[in-house]
């Protein structure tokens, strides 16, 4: 399970953000959760979205896809924190096309 977290506040515009379960790979929940975040925001109000995946440090867990784009080019480790390095780009990729698409793009 991931849990949500922000600052706890009875202001009613900042409410609670509550635990939700989640499964994948962190960096992919954390943008997917954040574009369906944003596509319900949109149009209501100017919004903030700040995104901070844990990737690309230890440990190092990647899904074998983005490993193996290195892993004839580098080390074992290096390969894999490129693979994670990869997969954020792609990450950031998705997020910037789903911008686009909603006419959020600035």
């Amino acid at each position: 399970m991931i849990a949500g977290y922000g600052v706890r506040t009875s202001d009613e515009r900042c409410p609670a953000i509550h635990p939700i379960e989640c499964r994948g790979y962190c960096t992919d929940v954390f943008f997917n959760q954040a574009m369906r975040w944003i596509q319900t925001a949109k149009g209501r109000r100017p919004f903030f979205a700040m995104i901070t995946p844990n990737a690309p440090h230890a440990p190092l867990v990647v899904a074998e896809q983005y490993e193996k784009m290195y892993a004839d080019k580098a080390p074992a480790a290096t390969a894999k924190f490129f693979g994670m390095i990869a997969n954020l780009d792609e990450n950031v990729g998705k997020l910037l096309a789903m911008l686009k698409e909603e006419g959020l793009e600035r």
